[in-house]
């Protein structure tokens, strides 16, 4: 259990996605569980030793639409994170302080607007140096959700196999750069 994320508000948004941090598709990051390092009340997602910091989230958008983008995360110093729309910067953002880095003093923050064709989309965070403790994004549409929608996740076994996929691809990576053309 990864704690109960709250929105922010109150009943729920029928045109609201919400999805807990380490739920990520790539990235270079930690995840701590609740009772683990920093992560109390919720899971959160944090530095994991390699700068810049990042992680990617595919998500499905339903409609298309001026989408709010919320973050629920804690940070006791300012450490803004850039947020990417499919590959291009839009806005550096997590910029607030909350007090402490353990996400019992996790808040949501209202980030950006993030205009949305329907269809899947990469959101990219990004820091030069480590993340502030992030425990989940929120996206609000003023347009309703199809009824019936819902959000669909890779499960863990999916995950896992990509993830194997792009150890792999960045080992055949590496053992390229290290052939010299020359020698042949």
């Amino acid at each position: 259990d990864r704690g109960d994320l709250g929105d922010g508000t109150s009943g729920d948004s029928p045109a609201r996605i919400v999805i807990s941090a380490p739920d990520y598709d790539q990235g270079n990051i930690r995840v701590s569980e609740p009772g683990q390092d920093y992560a109390g009340r919720y899971a959160c997602i944090w530095d994991g030793g390699t700068h810049p910091n990042w992680v990617e989230y595919q998500l499905e958008f339903p409609v298309g639409a001026d989408y709010t983008f919320h973050v629920l995360f804690t940070a006791q110093q300012s450490r803004p994170v850039d947020i990417l729309l499919d590959g291009t910067k839009v806005h550096t953002g997590l910029r607030g302080v909350t007090g402490d880095w353990g996400t019992d003093h996790a808040a949501w923050e209202e980030q950006c607007t993030l205009p949305l064709g329907q269809g899947v989309h990469t959101i990219r965070l990004e820091c030069a140096s480590c993340f502030p403790h992030i425990s989940a994004l929120r996206f609000d549409s003023p347009v309703p959700f199809p009824p019936g929608w819902a959000l669909r996740r890779p499960g863990l076994e999916q995950r896992r196999v990509r993830e194997a996929e792009d150890r792999r691809i960045q080992a055949v990576k590496a053992a390229l750069a290290l052939i010299n053309p020359k020698a042949l």
